[in-house]
Order: C-alpha cells, then sequence, then structure tokens
C-alpha cells in the first residue's frame, strides 16, 4: 500500500537529507549530544532503540555506553 502524499514526502525527505550530518543543525550539534547522554547517563545493561533517526547521530552518541 502506498499512501497518497508518497511523492510529497519523498520530495521533502530529499530536501532536508542533504543536512542531516550538519553541525549547524541542534540535533547533529557534539554540545547538545554530549548533554543529552550525561542527562540520560546510559549503562552497559540498557537497551536503546532509535527509530527513523535519519544519521543516527544520537544512536552513534549512546553507541559506547550501551
Amino acid at each position: 500500500m502506498r499512501p497518497g502524499n508518497l511523492e510529497a514526502v519523498n520530495t521533502s525527505f530529499g530536501k532536508q537529507a542533504g543536512s542531516f550530518e550538519s553541525k549547524s543543525l541542534q540535533f547533529s550539534k557534539e554540545d547538545y549530544l554530549v548533554h543529552t547522554v550525561g542527562k540520560v547517563r546510559p549503562e552497559k545493561a540498557d537497551v536503546m532503540l532509535e527509530v527513523a533517526s535519519g544519521t543516527c547521530a544520537c544512536g552513534r552518541s549512546f553507541a559506547p555506553y550501551v
């Protein structure tokens, strides 16, 4: 099944995807990611699931700790 707005979604995603790793975007900024990991304080026994994350910047920040 294909949603009726699939073309619009693909067009929008195509415009955004090139900037996903940009250091100017909040979710890719190192200080934001360090702050987030510090607040969560993950432990090796924790399990993390990152869904629809684009470049997985957050998941990659947590990976060494979980």
